[in-house]
Protein backbone atom coordinates (compact mmCIF):
# COMPACT_ATOMS: atom_id res chain seq x y z
CA UNK A 1 0.00 0.00 0.00
CA UNK A 2 1.57 3.31 -1.22
CA UNK A 3 0.13 5.48 0.74
CA UNK A 4 0.66 3.64 4.06
CA UNK A 5 3.09 6.43 5.99
CA UNK A 6 0.25 9.39 5.69
CA UNK A 7 -2.59 6.82 6.77
CA UNK A 8 -0.52 6.30 9.70
CA UNK A 9 0.18 9.93 10.38
CA UNK A 10 -3.63 10.68 9.43
CA UNK A 11 -4.56 7.64 12.01
CA UNK A 12 -2.27 9.11 14.73
CA UNK A 13 -3.93 12.91 14.33
CA UNK A 14 -7.72 11.19 14.60
CA UNK A 15 -6.92 9.92 18.02
CA UNK A 16 -9.00 12.88 19.72
CA UNK A 17 -11.92 11.70 17.51
CA UNK A 18 -11.55 8.50 18.67
CA UNK A 19 -10.87 9.39 22.67
CA UNK A 20 -14.57 11.69 22.21
CA UNK A 21 -16.23 8.50 21.22
CA UNK A 22 -14.49 6.27 23.53
CA UNK A 23 -16.35 8.22 26.19
CA UNK A 24 -19.88 8.38 24.50
CA UNK A 25 -19.13 4.54 24.21
CA UNK A 26 -18.38 4.02 28.17
CA UNK A 27 -21.29 6.48 28.97
CA UNK A 28 -23.53 4.36 27.04
CA UNK A 29 -22.52 1.29 28.31
CA UNK A 30 -23.09 2.62 31.80
CA UNK A 31 -20.20 3.39 32.28
CA UNK A 32 -21.04 7.36 33.29
CA UNK A 33 -19.97 8.01 36.81
CA UNK A 34 -16.24 8.16 36.04
CA UNK A 35 -16.53 10.66 33.56
CA UNK A 36 -19.29 12.91 35.83
CA UNK A 37 -16.76 12.36 38.98
CA UNK A 38 -13.65 14.06 36.16
CA UNK A 39 -15.83 17.06 35.85
CA UNK A 40 -17.17 18.03 39.51
CA UNK A 41 -12.92 17.04 40.48
CA UNK A 42 -12.29 19.98 38.02
CA UNK A 43 -14.63 22.25 39.35
CA UNK A 44 -14.79 22.00 43.12
CA UNK A 45 -12.44 22.18 46.31
CA UNK A 46 -10.82 19.01 47.33
CA UNK A 47 -13.32 19.19 50.66
CA UNK A 48 -16.30 19.87 48.18
CA UNK A 49 -15.15 17.01 45.97
CA UNK A 50 -15.20 14.75 48.57
CA UNK A 51 -18.49 15.88 50.42
CA UNK A 52 -20.01 15.40 46.77
CA UNK A 53 -18.38 12.37 45.95
CA UNK A 54 -21.37 10.10 47.91
CA UNK A 55 -23.60 12.05 46.54
CA UNK A 56 -23.46 11.86 42.62
CA UNK A 57 -26.41 10.97 40.75
CA UNK A 58 -25.28 9.11 37.70
CA UNK A 59 -28.58 9.16 36.05
CA UNK A 60 -27.82 8.14 32.35
CA UNK A 61 -30.07 10.38 29.93
CA UNK A 62 -27.52 9.48 27.15
CA UNK A 63 -29.54 6.07 27.21
CA UNK A 64 -32.90 6.95 27.21
CA UNK A 65 -32.48 9.72 24.44
CA UNK A 66 -30.69 7.19 21.75
CA UNK A 67 -33.16 4.28 22.64
CA UNK A 68 -35.79 7.12 22.17
CA UNK A 69 -34.36 7.12 18.55
CA UNK A 70 -33.28 4.09 17.33
CA UNK A 71 -36.44 2.15 16.94
CA UNK A 72 -36.78 1.56 13.19
CA UNK A 73 -35.74 -2.13 13.55
CA UNK A 74 -37.99 -2.54 16.67
CA UNK A 75 -41.21 -2.63 14.03
CA UNK A 76 -41.71 -5.08 10.98
CA UNK A 77 -39.05 -4.86 8.70
CA UNK A 78 -39.83 -6.53 5.60
CA UNK A 79 -37.11 -7.86 3.19
CA UNK A 80 -37.90 -9.75 -0.42
CA UNK A 81 -35.74 -10.52 -3.19
CA UNK A 82 -36.95 -8.58 -6.52
CA UNK A 83 -36.13 -10.83 -10.15
CA UNK A 84 -34.87 -13.74 -8.32
CA UNK A 85 -35.96 -17.35 -7.56
CA UNK A 86 -37.61 -19.20 -4.78
CA UNK A 87 -34.06 -19.91 -4.21
CA UNK A 88 -32.70 -16.50 -3.86
CA UNK A 89 -35.26 -16.06 -1.14
CA UNK A 90 -34.89 -19.02 0.97
CA UNK A 91 -30.97 -17.93 1.38
CA UNK A 92 -32.18 -14.43 2.14
CA UNK A 93 -34.39 -15.95 4.67
CA UNK A 94 -31.34 -18.07 6.38
CA UNK A 95 -28.92 -15.49 6.07
CA UNK A 96 -31.83 -13.64 8.34
CA UNK A 97 -31.87 -16.44 10.82
CA UNK A 98 -28.44 -16.71 11.32
CA UNK A 99 -27.35 -13.08 11.63
CA UNK A 100 -30.49 -12.39 13.69
CA UNK A 101 -30.57 -9.56 11.72
CA UNK A 102 -33.22 -7.17 13.38
CA UNK A 103 -31.37 -7.62 16.68
CA UNK A 104 -27.78 -6.58 15.27
CA UNK A 105 -29.52 -4.10 13.34
CA UNK A 106 -31.01 -2.20 16.01
CA UNK A 107 -27.04 -2.41 17.49
CA UNK A 108 -26.33 -0.54 14.41
CA UNK A 109 -28.95 2.13 14.72
CA UNK A 110 -27.86 2.66 18.24
CA UNK A 111 -24.55 3.40 16.72
CA UNK A 112 -25.45 5.54 14.19
CA UNK A 113 -27.77 7.95 16.59
CA UNK A 114 -24.71 7.86 19.14
CA UNK A 115 -22.12 8.29 17.01
CA UNK A 116 -23.17 9.57 13.85
CA UNK A 117 -21.80 7.12 11.80
CA UNK A 118 -20.86 2.99 12.26
CA UNK A 119 -19.40 -0.06 10.78
CA UNK A 120 -21.79 -3.33 9.38
CA UNK A 121 -19.27 -6.34 9.42
CA UNK A 122 -20.56 -10.12 8.25
CA UNK A 123 -18.01 -12.53 8.78
CA UNK A 124 -17.74 -16.03 9.56
CA UNK A 125 -16.68 -17.47 13.03
CA UNK A 126 -14.40 -20.04 13.89
CA UNK A 127 -16.93 -22.97 13.39
CA UNK A 128 -18.03 -21.07 9.46
CA UNK A 129 -21.02 -19.96 10.53
CA UNK A 130 -22.23 -16.85 8.92
CA UNK A 131 -22.59 -13.50 11.78
CA UNK A 132 -23.03 -10.15 12.04
CA UNK A 133 -21.91 -7.38 14.31
CA UNK A 134 -22.32 -3.56 14.45
CA UNK A 135 -18.75 -2.03 15.06
CA UNK A 136 -18.52 0.73 17.34
CA UNK A 137 -16.90 4.55 15.90
CA UNK A 138 -14.28 4.37 18.60
CA UNK A 139 -13.19 1.22 16.95
CA UNK A 140 -12.47 1.94 13.01
CA UNK A 141 -11.94 4.83 11.04
CA UNK A 142 -12.29 5.36 7.04
CA UNK A 143 -10.44 6.86 4.21
CA UNK A 144 -10.85 7.92 0.96
CA UNK A 145 -8.94 8.89 -1.94
CA UNK A 146 -12.01 9.29 -4.53
CA UNK A 147 -11.38 12.79 -6.01
CA UNK A 148 -15.39 12.76 -7.35
CA UNK A 149 -17.02 11.09 -4.28
CA UNK A 150 -14.24 12.09 -1.33
CA UNK A 151 -17.83 10.67 1.05
CA UNK A 152 -17.38 7.44 -0.10
CA UNK A 153 -15.00 5.36 1.60
CA UNK A 154 -12.21 3.60 -0.38
CA UNK A 155 -10.66 1.82 3.00
CA UNK A 156 -11.55 0.71 6.68
CA UNK A 157 -9.23 0.24 8.89
CA UNK A 158 -10.07 -1.31 12.01
CA UNK A 159 -8.21 -1.45 15.55
CA UNK A 160 -7.13 -4.69 16.78
CA UNK A 161 -5.18 -3.76 20.25
CA UNK A 162 -1.75 -4.50 20.93
CA UNK A 163 0.96 -6.37 19.85
CA UNK A 164 2.93 -8.60 22.09
CA UNK A 165 5.40 -5.33 22.01
CA UNK A 166 2.62 -2.70 22.97
CA UNK A 167 2.51 -1.61 19.51
CA UNK A 168 -0.85 -0.20 18.31
CA UNK A 169 -2.02 -3.18 15.46
CA UNK A 170 -4.66 -2.18 12.71
CA UNK A 171 -6.37 -4.07 9.89
CA UNK A 172 -6.39 -2.11 6.65
CA UNK A 173 -9.21 -3.03 4.31
CA UNK A 174 -9.38 -1.69 0.50
CA UNK A 175 -10.94 -3.61 -2.12
CA UNK A 176 -7.84 -4.98 -3.40
CA UNK A 177 -5.41 -5.37 0.27
CA UNK A 178 -6.22 -6.63 3.51
CA UNK A 179 -3.20 -5.82 5.86
CA UNK A 180 -2.13 -5.90 9.28
CA UNK A 181 0.15 -3.05 10.51
CA UNK A 182 1.29 -1.80 13.63
CA UNK A 183 1.48 1.92 14.46
CA UNK A 184 4.63 2.16 13.05
CA UNK A 185 3.02 1.07 9.75
CA UNK A 186 5.41 -2.03 9.57
CA UNK A 187 3.38 -5.39 8.16
CA UNK A 188 2.74 -7.58 10.34
CA UNK A 189 3.36 -11.14 8.08
CA UNK A 190 3.42 -13.48 10.83
CA UNK A 191 -0.11 -12.62 12.67
CA UNK A 192 -1.64 -12.09 8.76
CA UNK A 193 -0.97 -15.86 7.99
CA UNK A 194 -2.16 -16.99 11.37
CA UNK A 195 -5.49 -15.86 9.46
CA UNK A 196 -4.99 -17.03 6.18
CA UNK A 197 -4.12 -13.71 5.06
CA UNK A 198 -1.45 -12.88 2.06
CA UNK A 199 -2.52 -9.51 1.88
CA UNK A 200 -4.92 -9.62 -1.01
CA UNK A 201 -8.39 -8.79 -0.95
CA UNK A 202 -10.41 -12.27 -2.12
CA UNK A 203 -13.48 -10.75 -1.99
CA UNK A 204 -13.41 -7.89 -4.33
CA UNK A 205 -14.20 -4.91 -2.52
CA UNK A 206 -14.13 -3.78 1.34
CA UNK A 207 -15.75 -6.11 3.79
CA UNK A 208 -17.94 -4.02 5.35
CA UNK A 209 -20.98 -1.54 4.78
CA UNK A 210 -20.54 2.11 6.41
CA UNK A 211 -23.50 4.26 7.40
CA UNK A 212 -22.74 7.69 7.75
CA UNK A 213 -25.46 10.42 8.48
CA UNK A 214 -23.33 13.13 7.23
CA UNK A 215 -24.05 13.97 3.58
CA UNK A 216 -20.62 16.08 3.17
CA UNK A 217 -18.06 14.77 5.47
CA UNK A 218 -16.45 11.00 5.28
CA UNK A 219 -15.93 11.06 9.02
CA UNK A 220 -18.79 13.49 10.77
CA UNK A 221 -17.77 15.94 13.19
CA UNK A 222 -18.34 14.28 16.97
CA UNK A 223 -21.27 15.78 18.59
CA UNK A 224 -19.98 17.79 21.25
CA UNK A 225 -23.71 18.41 23.03
CA UNK A 226 -24.58 15.21 23.03
CA UNK A 227 -21.31 13.94 25.41
CA UNK A 228 -21.40 17.18 27.59
CA UNK A 229 -25.27 17.64 27.87
CA UNK A 230 -25.25 13.81 29.13
CA UNK A 231 -22.10 15.10 31.76
CA UNK A 232 -24.20 18.13 32.92
CA UNK A 233 -27.54 16.70 33.86
CA UNK A 234 -26.04 14.57 36.06
CA UNK A 235 -23.61 17.31 37.28
CA UNK A 236 -27.18 19.38 38.16
CA UNK A 237 -28.45 16.62 39.77
CA UNK A 238 -25.90 15.91 42.20
CA UNK A 239 -25.79 19.78 42.77
CA UNK A 240 -29.23 19.28 44.56
CA UNK A 241 -28.46 16.24 45.96
CA UNK A 242 -25.75 18.74 48.09
CA UNK A 243 -27.80 21.86 48.27
CA UNK A 244 -30.16 19.28 49.83
CA UNK A 245 -27.75 17.80 52.44
CA UNK A 246 -26.88 21.13 53.26
CA UNK A 247 -30.76 22.62 53.87
CA UNK A 248 -31.33 19.23 55.78
CA UNK A 249 -28.62 20.09 58.40
CA UNK A 250 -28.51 23.26 60.89
CA UNK A 251 -24.71 24.66 61.39
CA UNK A 252 -25.13 25.87 65.19
CA UNK A 253 -22.69 28.47 66.68
CA UNK A 254 -21.92 29.48 69.63
CA UNK A 255 -20.46 33.11 70.85
CA UNK A 256 -18.42 33.37 74.11
CA UNK A 257 -19.41 29.98 75.44
CA UNK A 258 -17.20 26.64 75.82
CA UNK A 259 -18.80 23.71 73.87
CA UNK A 260 -17.25 20.64 76.00
CA UNK A 261 -18.63 17.52 75.92
CA UNK A 262 -21.70 18.00 73.87
CA UNK A 263 -24.34 15.28 72.79
CA UNK A 264 -26.30 15.76 69.80
CA UNK A 265 -29.91 13.60 70.68
CA UNK A 266 -33.15 13.93 71.14
CA UNK A 267 -34.03 15.94 74.79
CA UNK A 268 -30.34 16.27 75.58
CA UNK A 269 -29.89 19.16 78.18
CA UNK A 270 -26.57 20.87 77.61
CA UNK A 271 -24.84 23.12 80.04
CA UNK A 272 -22.06 25.87 78.96
CA UNK A 273 -19.53 27.86 80.28
CA UNK A 274 -18.83 31.07 79.74
CA UNK A 275 -15.94 32.65 78.33
CA UNK A 276 -15.60 36.42 79.23
CA UNK A 277 -18.72 37.36 82.23
CA UNK A 278 -18.39 40.46 80.98
CA UNK A 279 -19.52 39.44 77.32
CA UNK A 280 -22.91 38.02 76.68
CA UNK A 281 -23.25 34.81 75.11
CA UNK A 282 -25.35 33.27 72.66
CA UNK A 283 -26.20 30.30 70.99
CA UNK A 284 -27.97 30.17 67.31
CA UNK A 285 -27.87 28.06 64.05
CA UNK A 286 -27.08 28.91 60.75
CA UNK A 287 -29.91 28.04 58.31
CA UNK A 288 -28.96 26.45 54.82
CA UNK A 289 -31.49 27.57 51.51
CA UNK A 290 -31.53 25.99 48.75
CA UNK A 291 -34.20 26.20 45.97
CA UNK A 292 -34.81 22.97 44.95
CA UNK A 293 -37.65 23.72 42.47
CA UNK A 294 -35.69 26.39 41.09
CA UNK A 295 -32.92 23.73 40.26
CA UNK A 296 -35.03 21.40 38.94
CA UNK A 297 -36.61 23.67 36.19
CA UNK A 298 -33.31 24.97 34.83
CA UNK A 299 -32.67 21.65 34.50
CA UNK A 300 -35.89 21.30 32.30
CA UNK A 301 -34.77 24.31 31.09
CA UNK A 302 -31.30 23.54 29.68
CA UNK A 303 -32.22 19.74 28.59
CA UNK A 304 -35.94 20.89 27.08
CA UNK A 305 -33.54 23.68 24.99
CA UNK A 306 -31.03 21.65 24.06
CA UNK A 307 -33.26 18.59 22.60
CA UNK A 308 -35.14 21.40 20.41
CA UNK A 309 -31.64 22.48 19.22
CA UNK A 310 -31.05 18.76 18.31
CA UNK A 311 -34.53 18.61 16.19
CA UNK A 312 -35.97 16.82 19.03
CA UNK A 313 -39.67 17.94 20.97
CA UNK A 314 -41.47 16.78 23.74
CA UNK A 315 -44.87 16.43 22.82
CA UNK A 316 -46.38 17.45 26.26
CA UNK A 317 -44.13 19.91 27.35
CA UNK A 318 -46.44 22.46 27.99
CA UNK A 319 -48.39 20.41 30.62
CA UNK A 320 -45.08 19.54 32.55
CA UNK A 321 -44.96 20.24 36.05
CA UNK A 322 -41.22 22.25 36.78
CA UNK A 323 -41.34 21.50 40.33
CA UNK A 324 -41.21 17.75 40.11
CA UNK A 325 -38.53 16.27 39.41
CA UNK A 326 -41.07 14.02 37.46
CA UNK A 327 -41.58 16.08 34.62
CA UNK A 328 -37.81 15.82 33.66
CA UNK A 329 -38.70 12.15 33.09
CA UNK A 330 -41.73 12.46 31.88
CA UNK A 331 -39.86 15.23 29.40
CA UNK A 332 -37.51 12.36 28.01
CA UNK A 333 -40.46 9.60 27.98
CA UNK A 334 -42.67 11.84 25.56
CA UNK A 335 -39.86 13.07 22.89
CA UNK A 336 -41.42 12.87 19.63
CA UNK A 337 -38.45 11.23 17.36
CA UNK A 338 -40.46 10.39 14.66
CA UNK A 339 -39.33 12.89 11.84
CA UNK A 340 -35.80 11.77 12.92
CA UNK A 341 -36.59 8.25 12.33
CA UNK A 342 -37.94 8.74 8.83
CA UNK A 343 -34.73 10.43 8.09
CA UNK A 344 -33.11 7.60 9.61
CA UNK A 345 -34.98 5.15 7.40
CA UNK A 346 -33.50 6.43 4.41
CA UNK A 347 -29.72 5.88 5.57
CA UNK A 348 -30.67 2.57 6.62
CA UNK A 349 -32.57 1.61 3.62
CA UNK A 350 -29.72 2.30 1.15
CA UNK A 351 -27.16 0.48 3.97
CA UNK A 352 -28.94 -2.62 3.65
CA UNK A 353 -29.19 -2.73 -0.38
CA UNK A 354 -25.08 -2.27 0.12
CA UNK A 355 -24.91 -4.93 2.45
CA UNK A 356 -27.00 -7.03 0.77
CA UNK A 357 -24.77 -6.75 -2.58
CA UNK A 358 -21.90 -7.51 -0.15
CA UNK A 359 -23.15 -10.86 1.25
CA UNK A 360 -25.06 -12.18 -1.69
CA UNK A 361 -22.44 -11.47 -4.34
CA UNK A 362 -19.36 -10.93 -2.72
CA UNK A 363 -19.24 -12.94 0.85
CA UNK A 364 -21.39 -15.88 -0.05
CA UNK A 365 -19.64 -17.43 -3.16
CA UNK A 366 -16.66 -17.93 -1.16
CA UNK A 367 -18.53 -18.55 1.91
CA UNK A 368 -20.22 -21.86 0.62
CA UNK A 369 -16.80 -23.56 0.06
CA UNK A 370 -15.84 -23.58 3.65
CA UNK A 371 -17.02 -26.83 5.40
CA UNK A 372 -19.64 -26.77 7.71
CA UNK A 373 -20.96 -23.46 6.25
CA UNK A 374 -24.66 -23.70 7.00
CA UNK A 375 -26.53 -22.43 3.85
CA UNK A 376 -26.04 -24.02 0.31
CA UNK A 377 -26.91 -22.99 -3.04
CA UNK A 378 -25.75 -19.48 -5.38
CA UNK A 379 -28.29 -16.16 -5.89
CA UNK A 380 -28.68 -15.12 -8.72
CA UNK A 381 -26.34 -11.95 -10.02
CA UNK A 382 -29.09 -9.82 -11.59
CA UNK A 383 -31.21 -10.35 -8.44
CA UNK A 384 -31.60 -7.69 -5.07
CA UNK A 385 -32.49 -7.21 -1.97
CA UNK A 386 -35.38 -4.95 -0.94
CA UNK A 387 -35.94 -3.55 2.67
CA UNK A 388 -39.12 -1.86 3.27
CA UNK A 389 -39.15 -0.48 6.85
CA UNK A 390 -42.52 0.28 8.62
CA UNK A 391 -44.10 3.36 8.45
CA UNK A 392 -42.65 6.04 11.50
CA UNK A 393 -45.55 7.54 13.09
CA UNK A 394 -45.80 10.26 16.20
CA UNK A 395 -45.70 8.57 19.68
CA UNK A 396 -49.27 8.32 20.50
CA UNK A 397 -50.78 5.66 22.98
CA UNK A 398 -52.85 2.70 22.05
CA UNK A 399 -55.93 4.18 23.40
CA UNK A 400 -55.74 7.03 20.91
CA UNK A 401 -55.28 5.38 18.18
CA UNK A 402 -58.56 3.05 18.86
CA UNK A 403 -60.44 6.46 19.60
CA UNK A 404 -59.24 7.95 15.78
CA UNK A 405 -59.85 4.63 14.29
CA UNK A 406 -63.71 4.58 15.79
CA UNK A 407 -64.48 7.60 14.91
CA UNK A 408 -63.21 7.68 11.42
CA UNK A 409 -65.40 4.29 11.34
CA UNK A 410 -68.64 5.75 12.29
CA UNK A 411 -67.94 8.48 10.02
CA UNK A 412 -67.66 6.19 7.22
CA UNK A 413 -63.95 7.15 6.02
CA UNK A 414 -62.65 3.45 6.84
CA UNK A 415 -63.29 0.02 6.98
CA UNK A 416 -63.29 -2.14 9.93
CA UNK A 417 -60.47 -4.14 8.37
CA UNK A 418 -58.15 -1.33 7.10
CA UNK A 419 -58.92 0.08 10.90
CA UNK A 420 -57.51 -3.58 12.65
CA UNK A 421 -54.42 -3.60 9.90
CA UNK A 422 -53.31 0.33 10.83
CA UNK A 423 -53.85 -0.98 15.05
CA UNK A 424 -52.04 -4.22 13.83
CA UNK A 425 -49.28 -3.64 11.07
CA UNK A 426 -47.39 -6.56 12.18
CA UNK A 427 -50.76 -8.66 11.36
CA UNK A 428 -51.07 -10.90 8.00
CA UNK A 429 -54.08 -10.84 6.07
CA UNK A 430 -55.59 -14.14 7.13
CA UNK A 431 -54.73 -13.33 10.92
CA UNK A 432 -56.99 -10.38 10.17
CA UNK A 433 -59.75 -12.40 8.44
CA UNK A 434 -59.63 -14.44 11.49
CA UNK A 435 -59.83 -11.67 14.30
CA UNK A 436 -62.97 -10.11 12.42
CA UNK A 437 -64.99 -13.62 12.35
CA UNK A 438 -64.06 -13.49 16.02
CA UNK A 439 -65.45 -10.30 16.56
CA UNK A 440 -68.51 -10.52 14.15
CA UNK A 441 -69.30 -13.83 16.07
CA UNK A 442 -68.63 -12.23 19.43
CA UNK A 443 -71.29 -9.59 18.75
CA UNK A 444 -73.47 -12.25 17.68
CA UNK A 445 -73.64 -13.65 20.80
CA UNK A 446 -74.15 -10.22 22.57
CA UNK A 447 -77.01 -9.50 20.31
CA UNK A 448 -78.65 -13.32 21.06
CA UNK A 449 -78.66 -12.31 24.58
CA UNK A 450 -80.28 -9.29 24.22
CA UNK A 451 -82.87 -10.62 22.29
CA UNK A 452 -83.68 -13.31 25.00
CA UNK A 453 -83.73 -11.12 28.01
CA UNK A 454 -86.10 -9.10 25.73
CA UNK A 455 -88.61 -11.68 24.92
CA UNK A 456 -88.41 -13.06 29.02
CA UNK A 457 -89.12 -9.77 30.07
Amino acid sequence: MKALPSLIRDIKENSAHREHNSKLFDIYEGELLKYVEADLAKQLSQQSFATIQHRIAPINVLKKIIDKLSTIYQQPVTRTVVDGTDLDSSILSAYELEFDMNQVMNVTNEFFNLFKNTLIQPYLDRNNQPRLRAVPSNSFQVFSYDIVEPTRPTGVVVFLGNDIDGKQLYSIYTDDEILIVNEEGVVKRDIMAQYELDGSNPFGRIPFTYVNRSMNLLTPKPDISLLKMTTLTSILLSDMNLIAMFSAFSILFGINVKDEGLTFAPNAFWNFSQIDPDAKPEIGTLKNEGDIAAMIDLIKFEVDLWLNSIGLKSSSISGLDTNNISGISKMLDEIDTSEDRKRQVGFFKKAEADLWDLILNHLHPRWIQKQGFPIRGLFTPSAYVNTDFSEQIPMVSRGDVVEDLEKEMNAGFISKRRAIKRLNPQMTEDEIDELIAEIDQQNMIIVEDIDADDQEA
